[in-house]
């Protein structure tokens, strides 16, 4: 049986090798999404992704004491399932992304199958979590999953190359802290102007594929360091003693609304870069499907 291969996405990075820097990168939206879709993931998921040594305060130790607590102390065993692996309220969109990262299982439903169900029939009588109870006391059953792609096909008529939350038309830069701007030959002078760079013939233009894992470090790295994609290409380890992220709240929230709620706070890391993107450098190339909605603003409002 054939082995199958794990999805990459090519990137072009502007390097300058005699001080050991990334300047920017090349990409199109199959990356950009990727970023973009970073700000939706709950912070809970984030902390699992990052084996629980994410840079986030003491909310490591936060998912900790839920995966110890037995489940007595919960309301019922869905409540615990819930914030070890929370669901994404945008993973319709996220499952279309060429890499995602968050590896929750979300398909599944489950319902009440008790046809003497006593609950109101405005109560919800299904549910995404294993091991729900129902309004009316009883444990709910699996019925079966849902499409990955449920609700989120392009209309017809519709680019097919579209991005999830990119515009597909566009080539993008990605300056080394993650501010996203679509590409000109404008913007490139500036940022070689920005690092002092007389002649661009010096640079060295290198293409390196990112997998899952290596997207993974990135984000880890995004909310801990300026120079996200400097220490990808160069291997750096990071400084522990540099993260100063202020104690978070213990709501497992997306994480573009913890950048939201904290942005008059600094922070050692650069993906607020990424949410400040999508109403600045980068204002103008979301996709344009109501089906396919930039929706990173909104959900930091879930």
């Amino acid at each position: 049986m054939a082995k199958i291969e794990e999805p990459t996405i090519d990137i072009m990075l502007f390097v300058d090798k005699e001080k050991r820097r990334v300047l920017f990168a090349e990409a199109d939206k199959d990356f950009v999404d990727v970023l973009f879709g970073w700000l939706t993931l709950p912070l809970g998921t984030t902390v699992r992704l990052l084996n629980k040594q994410s840079p986030m305060g003491c909310l490591d130790q936060v998912y900790s004491s839920v995966e110890v607590l037995s489940t007595d102390y919960f309301q019922t065993k869905a409540c615990k399932g819930m914030l070890l692996a929370p669901l994404n309220a945008a993973s319709g969109h996220c499952c279309q992304l060429k890499i995602n990262i968050d590896d929750t299982k979300k398909g599944a439903v489950y319902i009440c199958r008790d046809t003497s169900c006593s609950a109101s029939v405005g109560d919800c009588r299904f549910s995404s979590a294993p091991g729900a109870v129902c309004k009316c006391g009883k444990g709910m059953q699996y019925a079966g999953d849902r499409p990955e792609n449920h609700g989120n096909l392009a209309p017809a008529g519709e680019d097919a190359d579209s991005g999830v939350f990119a515009n597909g038309c566009f080539k993008f830069i990605i300056t080394d802290d993650l501010i996203v701007a679509p590409a000109s030959t404008s913007l490139m002078m500036s940022l070689f102007q920005r690092f002092g760079v007389r002649d661009p013939a010096t640079l060295e233009k290198t293409v390196i594929q990112l997998n899952s894992q290596k997207i993974t470090i990135l984000l880890g790295r995004s909310l801990t360091s300026k120079q996200s994609l400097t220490g990808i290409y160069f291997d750096s380890p990071i400084d522990c003693d540099a993260v100063d992220l202020f104690v978070l709240s213990e709501k497992f929230i997306p994480l573009g609304s913890m950048i939201k709620t904290y942005c008059h706070r600094p922070l050692k890391g650069c993906v607020d870069n990424l949410y400040k993107s999508i109403y600045g450098s980068a204002k103008g190339c979301a996709a344009s499907s109501a089906s396919r909605p930039v929706v990173l603003l909104t959900l930091a409002d879930v």
